[in-house]
């Protein structure tokens, strides 16, 4: 009988595949336990609908994300921190106090993007933003003394 995953099943496979099994396996253990549907006509067109809606939605987040990194490469931000006299600073400039910074200035970046250890002193410093499907910038973070 071929049925389509509604879920994983571990050594059967993974959620919207379409797969042969036994008559009494589907009908004794997988339809009533809710783990798959009897793959019909409807449902293989529903099936491939969703696939395309799901690569559709991929590609316009990669477009997406393309953009933003055209955007923010090079991109230079101003903060201004507390600091002391030798212009090292009261506290840690961190990847979510860059992500805010940058969301503020209209940017969609998350904590996660933001790949570093923590900026410490006054002065200009390179940062690296990580994204989805491999992509990178460089943004310049300037930190100026309050």
């Amino acid at each position: 009988m071929r049925v389509v995953l509604l879920q994983d099943i571990k050594d059967l496979g993974k959620k919207g595949e379409v797969k042969n099994v036994s008559d009494g396996f589907a009908r004794n253990f997988l339809i009533p336990k809710k783990l798959v549907v009897i793959a019909s006509k409807s449902v293989l067109l529903d099936l491939e609908m969703k696939k395309k809606a799901k690569e559709q939605q991929a590609v316009q987040e990669l477009e997406s994300t393309e953009s933003l990194v055209s955007v923010l490469d090079g991109y230079e931000l101003i903060l201004k921190e507390k600091a002391d006299e030798g212009g090292k600073l009261y506290a840690t400039l961190t990847p979510a106090k860059i992500a805010k910074a940058l969301g503020e200035a209209g940017f969609k970046v998350l904590k996660g993007n933001v790949k570093i250890e923590g900026i410490k002193e006054i002065g200009e410093h390179n940062v690296t933003l990580e994204f989805d499907h491999n992509l990178e910038a460089e943004v310049k973070i300037i930190l100026e003394k309050i």
